[in-house]
C-alpha cells in the first residue's frame, strides 16, 4: 500500500523501473533507475523554446550533452541518490580512455585491429566536437557555458521535442493509498525520502520561496583529484555554521586537511558518514537556512504526475572499441576508471547516464501531519525526488507544473581499463 512516503517511493521507483530499457541486473550494460536527490527542475527555455529554429536546435542539442555527460557521485548512488559530481564529465573520461589506451596484445595483428578501432573511435570524437555557445532566448531562458569545457559532444534525445509545451508522447500517471509496490530489487536501493527546506518563515507564501541551500561538495585536496576519506564531523545536523568555520575533516595518503563551510546557515543533511571515501566533486553536505532534513510523517498520499521518459544517444561512444578487452591505460589498474559493477563502483565512472525520467504537473496530496504542513509552508525545496521549488500549497495539495527531472536512466559501465 502507498501509504507512508517511502511507500510511495517505492510505487514511484517500481513504476518507472518497469519502463527502462535493456536488461536489469549488476553487470556491464544492465540499466539502472537512480533518484535524482532534489528533483532538477527543467524549463523548455533550457531548451531554445522560443527562439529561431536553427538557435532551438542547437541550444536543445548542447542542453541534452550537458545533462548526458553528467556522472554520479558514487557515495550518492550507494545510498539511492543520483548527485552530480562537480567538474565530471563522461566524455573527458571517455578521451582519456580512448587517447592514452595501449594494446596489451603482442600480436602483430591484434596491435593492428587495436589501433585501427582506436583510430577511428578518436575520429568520432572529433567530427562529434562542437564549440559551447550561451544563447539567451526570447522566452526568457538561457543555456549558460560552465566555464570549465568550452567544448561538448553532439547528443541527441528522444523524443526529440520532449520540452515543448504541446510535445507528444507525455502521458499521466496516477499513484493512489491503494496502490502497492514490492522492494525494489537490484544493486542499488530505493532511497530514504527526506522533506529539505530552506528560508524559514512562518508567513512564506509558497514552498521553495526562499534561496536553495548551498551544495557543499569535496574540493582538490592538495592540489590533487585523489579521493579523501571523511574522518570526523566537526558539526552535526541541524547546528549552526558560518562561513569559513571548519566543519569536516579529511584525509588523503598524503594529508589530513580541515575543510571550511563555503556558507552561513545550517547543517541541512550530511551526505557522506565518517569512514565513506569521497571523490573530488562529490556531495558532503547542505548548508542553508531552513530545518535539517527530516522524514515525513504524513500518510495516505495520491500522486497524479504527466510523464515523458527520454533517451539520450551519443554517436562519439564507440562501444566495440571500449567493450575490447585487450587494452590498458598508464597509471590506471584494471576496472579503476570503472568497475563494471553499480554495487560496487569505481569513483571516476560509477553508472553511465543513458536518459531521464521528467515530470510536470506535479499534484501531491495527503493527510498531512501538522509538523509536515509547517515544513511545506516554510520553505520546503524537495519532498524526496520531487521538486517543490515555485510550488503552490494550500495544505492539502501540494501543485507544481513545471517540468524536472524526477529519476536518471543509467547504464552499468564497462570495466575500464579492462587490464
Amino acid at each position: 500500500m502507498a501509504v507512508t512516503v517511502d511507500q510511495l517511493a517505492a510505487a514511484v521507483h517500481q513504476f518507472f523501473v518497469a519502463k527502462l530499457p535493456g536488461p536489469l541486473g549488476d553487470t556491464p550494460g544492465s540499466a539502472l533507475l537512480v533518484f535524482d536527490t532534489f528533483g532538477a527542475p527543467l524549463s523548455p527555455a533550457d531548451f531554445g523554446v522560443g527562439a529561431a529554429p536553427a538557435q532551438q536546435q542547437l541550444i536543445a542539442h548542447q542542453r541534452a550533452a550537458q545533462l548526458a555527460d553528467q556522472l554520479p557521485a558514487a557515495n550518492g548512488m550507494a545510498n539511492g541518490w543520483y548527485q552530480p559530481q562537480t567538474g565530471a564529465r563522461l566524455s573527458r573520461w571517455y578521451h582519456t580512455v580512448v587517447g592514452e589506451s595501449v594494446c596489451t596484445s603482442t600480436s602483430v595483428q591484434d596491435i593492428a585491429t587495436f589501433e585501427k578501432r582506436k583510430a577511428a573511435a578518436l575520429e568520432q570524437l572529433d567530427l562529434n566536437q562542437l564549440v559551447e555557445v550561451g544563447g539567451v532566448t526570447p522566452a526568457g531562458g538561457s543555456v549558460d557555458p560552465t566555464g570549465v569545457q568550452a567544448s561538448y559532444y553532439a547528443t541527441s534525445m528522444a523524443p526529440s521535442d520532449w520540452f515543448a509545451p504541446q510535445a507528444p508522447g507525455w502521458e499521466t500517471h496516477h499513484i493512489t493509498a491503494q496502490d502497492s509496490a514490492t522492494t525494489a530489487a537490484g544493486p542499488l536501493p530505493v532511497p530514504e525520502i527526506h522533506l529539505r527546506t530552506a528560508a524559514p518563515g512562518a508567513n512564506a507564501a509558497a514552498p521553495g520561496d526562499g534561496p536553495p541551500p548551498t551544495v557543499f561538495t569535496m574540493p582538490f585536496i592538495a592540489d590533487s583529484n585523489t579521493p579523501a576519506i571523511v574522518t570526523a564531523w566537526l558539526k552535526k545536523l541541524g547546528d549552526p555554521v558560518r562561513a569559513g568555520d571548519p566543519i569536516v575533516e579529511v584525509a588523503t595518503d598524503k594529508v589530513d586537511t580541515e575543510l571550511q563551510s563555503p556558507a552561513t546557515g545550517t547543517v541541512l543533511d550530511i551526505a557522506a558518514k565518517e569512514g565513506d571515501v569521497v571523490p573530488t566533486g562529490a556531495l558532503l553536505a547542505l548548508i542553508g537556512s531552513g530545518r535539517p532534513v527530516s522524514p515525513p510523517t504524513t500518510t495516505g498520499f495520491d500522486v497524479t504526475f504527466d510523464y515523458c521518459v527520454v533517451s539520450f544517444d551519443r554517436p562519439w561512444w564507440d562501444p566495440v572499441f571500449i567493450g575490447a578487452a585487450n587494452w590498458s591505460v598508464s597509471g590506471f589498474a584494471k576496472g579503476q576508471i570503472a568497475s563494471g559493477s553499480a554495487a560496487s563502483p569505481a569513483l571516476a565512472v560509477p553508472a553511465i547516464t543513458t536518459g531521464m525520467v521528467v515530470v510536470r504537473n506535479l499534484s501531491i496530496a495527503a493527510n498531512w501531519t501538522s509538523r509536515d504542513q509547517l515544513a511545506l509552508s516554510d520553505g520546503a525545496v524537495s519532498l524526496g525526488p520531487f521538486s517543490t521549488l515555485g510550488a503552490a500549497f494550500d495544505g492539502q495539495t501540494l501543485s507544481r507544473p513545471g517540468m524536472q527531472a524526477l529519476a536518471w536512466i543509467c547504464q552499468v559501465p564497462p570495466v575500464m581499463p579492462p587490464a
